[in-house]
């Protein structure tokens, strides 16, 4: 099924086990460190500042940056910023970030591919190994007839837990705690 299908799932079908780890990974981390994606990041300026800190921090193009004012949004040239690889947009001279709660659209290709991350590609194969197994998220079964029902929330599993150790090993992806960004 499509991830865009507004159809709900049949209830007893199973969950997408792999999809579950990839998220359970990406909120722990604060963001999804992995495969690379372009997507659109809407993020709130809280002071007065030249620099802004996206939620990446393995940033590898940027498409467009928009700020919001009060005439609607408007596209910054490139010449008006620059960046690093860390999530860092800088304004040139001068210049101030609009101090707004969602007010910068940043379209951006970021995360690292698979290859570049076998540690976490691992990481993902073994907890949905895991949670596939698993018995948590089993809302109910029958032995004589085969049948299992997980528990879901419009169709994703409702939480694949992570170990401390797998915890651990995502910690230098994670935003804010010691990551490699710096």
């Amino acid at each position: 099924m499509p991830a865009n299908d507004p159809t709900p799932p049949r209830l007893g079908t199973a969950p997408d086990w792999g999809a579950a780890a990839e998220a359970a990974v990406a909120a722990y981390c604060g963001w999804h460190p992995a495969p690379s994606r372009r997507e659109t990041l809407v993020v709130s300026a809280l002071h007065h500042s030249r620099d802004l800190r996206l939620p990446t921090l393995h940033l590898t193009q940027i498409h467009q940056i928009e700020v919001r004012t009060p005439a609607g949004w408007a596209e910054l040239a490139e010449h008006e910023y620059e960046w690093d690889e860390a999530g860092l947009l800088r304004l040139a001279r001068h210049r101030h970030w609009p101090m707004a709660l969602r007010g910068i659209r940043a379209d951006v290709t970021h995360g690292w591919d698979w290859a570049e991350v076998p540690d976490i590609a691992g990481l993902i194969h073994n907890v949905s190994r895991r949670a596939a197994s698993g018995v948590y998220g089993i809302a109910s079964q029958s032995v004589s007839g085969a049948s299992v029902s997980y528990q879901t929330a419009g169709g994703a599993p409702l939480s694949v837990p992570l170990l401390q150790i797998e915890k651990q090993a995502l910690d230098p992806y994670r935003i804010g705690a010691g990551s490699i960004a710096g």
